[in-house]
């Protein structure tokens, strides 16, 4: 691996931590963060087996706020988000880029849906209190994402002046 590769890795990793951490507002049992938009990301700038690494980040807030019953579930559902997008963004025509976005940013929405429902006994209710806030952080951090994709797609290529 690049050491190019490395460091980027790790820029976005770290971003995607201080993100979920400090712009965050908290809801229920839940919180609404920017952290995703960087999760996001990675599938533009990384191979989709290194995309799944895109949870360390939000994982890492997760503990650093005190959520740590959902940091297993964050560190998988956020490297699958990114992997959506790394799976779907280079084979999409230009046109339709943004769905690689948005499907990794529901998919997120829908994923903790189950995590809920797992964390509170199997309670189905959970499942659709929690998907329309999710949701909403989804299509904000991937239209978010989506804006910024141009700005990594130049970083990637070594074009960025």
């Amino acid at each position: 691996m690049k050491i190019k590769t490395i460091a980027l890795m790790g820029i976005l990793t770290a971003g995607s931590a201080l993100l979920t951490i400090y712009f965050m507002v908290p809801y229920a049992i839940g919180y609404f963060n920017l952290g995703d938009v960087l999760v996001l990301s990675f599938g533009v700038v990384f191979t989709p087996l290194l995309s799944l690494l895109a949870g360390i980040g939000p994982m890492i807030g997760d503990y650093a706020l005190g959520y740590g019953l959902f940091a297993p579930f964050t560190l998988v559902i956020k490297g699958l988000e990114a992997l959506i997008v790394a799976l779907l963004y280079w084979r999409l025509p230009k046109s339709m880029k943004w769905v690689a976005f948005l499907l990794g940013g529901l998919f997120m929405a829908f994923a903790y849906g189950f995590a809920y429902v797992f964390t509170e006994g199997g309670q189905w209710g959970v499942f659709f209190t929690y998907f329309i806030p999710d949701s909403i952080q989804g299509i904000v951090s991937a239209t978010l994402a989506f804006l910024l994709s141009p700005i990594l797609v130049k970083l990637k290529q070594g074009t960025l002046k």
